[in-house]
Formats: C-alpha cells, sequence, structure tokens
C-alpha cells in the first residue's frame, strides 16, 4: 500500500509526476521527499527544514496543508507569556491522520509540558523519537526568528492505571525540543486548587479561518469542587480537579492553569462526557449544564530533571474509583441527594426555631404535609408564661371569653438536586402568609387548667393549620 508523508515541499502536489528517472526518484522519494516509513502501526519521521509543509487529512478525508513558514504564533492583544507553543501534530496513528493543534509551555529552555491527549498513542513512551513528526511554534523573536522548534524526543508521559476513570487520571507529557529556546521558563506548584479561586488558563485558539494561525489568550477558571462531574476532586491537591467559566477545545488542551504570582498550578486537559453526565442533566433544578474542564494538579506532576526525587503531597495519593458509567454516575448523585436531604432537617430546625420567637404563645414542631410536599409548623402545648394572657383581662369582668391574634402562616417547600455545574443543592423555598389564631383567655386562665382549644387558620380561610386542644408545656406549669 501506498503511503504519503506528512511533509511536502512547496510547489508541489500530492501524487504529482516527474521526469527524473524512475530509480532516482524511487530512492529520492525514499530518503528525501517521504521523510517517514510505516511498520506495525507505526511511525518516524525524519527532520523537518524551514518552508516544508506539514500534510495531512481533514475529517473529510481529503489531504489538509501546514505551509510551516506561514504557520506563527501571535498576542492580539496585551502581553502574552512567550513561554506558550503552539503544538502541531497527528491526532491519531493511522495513515496520514487529521493534524490538530494543541497548548504546549516551557519548563526548562528545552522542555516543553503539555497533556498526553495532545499526542497520538504511539507517541505516549517515553524515549520516543517525535522528531518530523510533532512540531511547536513560539512567537518570533529575535532569540527564535522562525518561532517554529521540532520536537526531538518524549521524555516523560503520563499512562493511566488499567480501569481508571480517564478524567481522574493525571495527564501529562515532557518533550524534548531539538534546541533550547530562550523565553520565560514556568514553575510548576505544589499549592494545589484551592475551591472557588480562579486561574489564568494560557492558551493558542485558532480562528476558524486560519487554522494554524494560533492566538495566544487568557482566560479565566474556577476551581469547582463538589461536583459530580468530578466527586473524586474532595482538597486541594487531588489528582484531577474540574473548573468552571472556561471552555475547551482540542487546541486548548495541555494549557497551563496559573495561580496570581504566575506559577502553574495545573495542565488543562479534558472535559465531562455527555454520555455520562446527560442522565444528571434531569437532576437539574434550574438552567441547564454549563461547562465544565479538567485539568491535572501540578502538585502530582514532577518535571522530570529538576524536581523529580520530591514527594508527592498526601493529597496526590488519593484512589481513584474504577471506570464508571452513566448508572455509577447517577448511583453517585443520588447517595448524594440523599445525604443533603438529611441535612435540609437540621437547616429546617434552624429556620423554625427563629420563626418560634416571635410566636412565643405556643411551643412548635416541624410537620410535613405529603399530599403538598410542604413542611410546616404546628403547635405541641400552649405557654402561658409571662404578660400576654394579662392583656385580656378586665378590671370587672375578669378575662375576656374569646380573643383573636393575627400570626403567620408558614410553610416551606423543598428541591433536592443538581445546580447548572452538577453540584448537589438544596433550595427551600419558604411561603408566608397572613394567619388567625383564635383562643378563650379565660380558659387558659382558670385555676388549674392544664388543657385549652386553639384554632390557626390562614387569613383567607383556604387552610386550617391546626384547630384541637392543647396542653399547657411540662416546662411552664409550675410559673402558670
Amino acid at each position: 500500500m501506498r503511503s504519503r508523508s506528512i511533509l511536502k515541499k512547496p510547489g508541489t502536489r500530492p501524487g504529482a509526476t516527474s521526469s527524473l528517472p524512475s530509480g532516482f526518484l524511487l530512492l529520492a522519494t525514499l530518503a528525501v521527499a517521504l521523510g517517514l516509513t510505516w511498520g506495525c502501526g507505526k511511525y518516524v519521521a525524519k527532520p523537518q527544514a524551514r518552508g516544508e509543509q506539514l500534510l495531512g487529512d481533514t475529517p473529510g478525508g481529503e489531504p489538509s496543508e501546514a505551509p510551516l513558514d506561514k504557520i506563527r504564533v501571535s498576542c492580539p492583544r496585551g502581553t502574552c507569556s512567550s513561554s506558550i507553543a503552539m503544538i502541531l501534530a497527528p491526532a491519531g496513528d493511522r495513515p496520514q491522520a487529521a493534524l490538530q493543534t494543541c497548548t504546549g509551555f516551557l519548563v526548562a529552555e528545552d522542555l516543553l509540558a503539555t497533556s498526553a491527549e495532545c499526542l497520538p498513542r504511539s507517541l505516549r513512551v517515553a524515549g520516543t523519537s517525535c522528531r518530523g513528526i510533532v512540531q511547536t511554534f513560539f512567537m518570533k523573536t529575535p532569540a527564535n526568528p522562525s518561532g517554529q522548534v521540532d520536537c526531538s524526543q518524549i521524555v516523560s508521559v503520563s499512562a493511566p492505571a488499567p480501569g481508571d476513570r480517564v478524567e481522574t487520571s493525571v495527564s501529562f507529557a515532557f518533550l524534548r525540543l531539538a534546541h533550547p529556546v530562550r523565553a520565560e521558563i514556568l514553575e510548576l506548584s505544589d499549592e494545589g486548587f484551592h475551591p472557588d479561586e480562579s486561574y489564568r488558563s494560557l492558551r493558542i485558539q485558532t480562528p476558524s479561518n486560519q487554522s494554524y494561525q494560533g492566538q495566544i489568550q487568557t482566560v479565566q477558571c474556577r476551581a469547582l469542587q463538589g461536583s459530580m462531574a468530578l466527586p473524586e476532586y474532595t482538597q486541594d491537591t487531588s489528582p484531577q480537579v474540574s473548573l468552571r467559566d472556561c471552555s475547551l477545545e482540542a487546541n486548548t488542551r495541555g494549557s497551563p492553569l496559573l495561580d496570581d504570582v504566575g506559577k502553574v498550578r495545573g495542565i488543562l486537559h479534558s472535559a465531562p462526557s455527555n454520555q455520562k453526565m446527560a442522565p444528571l442533566e434531569k437532576l437539574i433544578l434550574k438552567g441547564t449544564r454549563r461547562p465544565i474542564v479538567f485539568a491535572s494538579n501540578a502538585a502530582c506532576i514532577r518535571v522530570p530533571g529538576k524536581n523529580s526525587a520530591r514527594p508527592f503531597p498526601a493529597g496526590c495519593q488519593t484512589s481513584v474509583s474504577e471506570s464508571a458509567d452513566s448508572v455509577d454516575v447517577m448511583q453517585e448523585a443520588n447517595g448524594a441527594l440523599a445525604r443533603m436531604e438529611q441535612q435540609s432537617q437540621v437547616q429546617l430546625k434552624a429556620l423554625l426555631g427563629v420563626w418560634a420567637t416571635q410566636h412565643d404563645r405556643l411551643q412548635w414542631k416541624l410537620d410535613y404535609n405529603a399530599a403538598t410536599l410542604e413542611y410546616y409548623p404546628v403547635p405541641v402545648c400552649f405557654n402561658p408564661v409571662g404578660n400576654w394572657i394579662s392583656q385580656y383581662k378586665k378590671a370587672t369582668f375578669g378575662y375576656q371569653r374569646d380573643a383573636r391574634e393575627a400570626v403567620q402562616s408558614l410553610s416551606w417547600s423543598i428541591s433536592v438536586g443538581l445546580n447548572s455545574y452538577m453540584q448537589p443543592t438544596l433550595d427551600i423555598d419558604e411561603e408566608i402568609q397572613s394567619g388567625l389564631m383564635d383562643f378563650s383567655p379565660v380558659e387558659i386562665w382558670k385555676k388549674r387548667r392544664t388543657q385549652a382549644a386553639f384554632r390557626i387558620i390562614q387569613e383567607d380561610r383556604t387552610r386550617t393549620v391546626f384547630d384541637g386542644v392543647l396542653e399547657i408545656c411540662p416546662e411552664s406549669d409550675s410559673g402558670r
């Protein structure tokens, strides 16, 4: 089978003929023009020269060309880090695979860090040559006028343990460059990600009509802990973290996430799969699912030759779930929501306590109406302590026989589900209506009387909260 090189000289076309002798043409084709050979599903490419072109297939199967002398990285606004590079590599291992762009960043003058997803699987092996297969492009500077630097070797690459969920496996790759680049060097931090804090994603964006014109952009991402998209992110130094407020495209994989002092906290690499998240969308209370991205925690990554011997923080040893499908994810979510519903009782009792201080004629408890799915306060006993009864005493005729007071008719409805970022959330909706309480002061004040009738209704008379006889509260009996 005839294979085509991913390299092409300017001015030639794939499949063009030549007038040179066939033997010379064959030798030249194998030794120079093709620049790579195939075998056992792997390929090795020879170095490229300036002015050559990268060739590959588009997703539709048509040849795509990337002229090396026209590929460039720019800073469209403000000041950009010279450490950021655009990586151009095959998207897969098949012959003439489509080319993909990714983001990388310098951790040493000749060492580039990125995500493992930016490499075809055949290159995800330490010690493998990437020369002629993977190209990197920086902003042009006097020290690097072409901006282009060839990849020389894969120094180190992550390898997920068998059975681990992809999103819980640290993803990184370190590429040795063909020659040093005089640019900013970024340092990895062991601090991890603090929940709800923002981090800067320095990324390569490619305009849709200029696929190989990379632009360095800065996007803010906020650490998102407690999301069912990645329940394993439980502490600052968890191996994987989830983030919100930023999106992921193929060319932004490998982007460094920087803190306020410019240190790398993580490497962006993937997003939750729609297949696993789709069932959870039914549990969202309000709105729709918002974008979530995953990053490898820099605290759990070591730069080859720099800090390889330094021990990892304790959080990096966190065990991860085995491969989980949508059913497993739903079970995790339902368990989290059940725990959230139990916690709601604590919050409701606190709300009841505040409300009861304003309605201290009686003592109250929570009741639940299964028909309306509402919680509301109901009286359990009456409390004649204090002077509230004396206001109903008439100088000549004693205590009033009947009295009516304005009260609040209160109810709470609880909704337990997920918010737009797939975090378990509790929504307590409080409804307050005007009510009336009927009782007999003289009946309450009668000597040795331990029971009295009370009736509490909503003012519009649509609901009777209570209508019956209450006993005096035991702790208040002696103070009558």
